[in-house]
């Protein structure tokens, strides 16, 4: 966004009274909150269509998973080794 632009949104901000700043922001996290759900589904949507995933989990699904365990392997990171062998 350029920094005109965010200067005229704060100039906005600082304009409003508390009752219509609260009526923004109540806007703003509404515009932010569904547009993030779209995305996820756009995404779900595209995973299955093209065959990646034969279905997407539902909660559900997920639930009584018993966790994973991390192996715990002595000595250096692997990501450090590679990063010496690159140099």
């Amino acid at each position: 966004m350029a920094t005109g632009t965010r200067d005229r949104l704060r100039r906005l901000v600082d304009d409003l009274s508390d009752g219509d700043l609260d009526a923004a922001y109540d806007a703003l996290r509404r515009l932010v909150d569904s547009s993030s759900e779209q995305d996820q589904a756009d995404i779900d949507a595209w995973l299955v269509a093209t065959g990646r995933m034969e279905r997407i989990p539902c909660a559900e699904d997920t639930r009584g998973r018993r966790k994973i365990e991390r192996l715990k392997i002595p000595g250096k990171p692997v990501s450090e080794t590679i990063i010496e062998e690159r140099r």
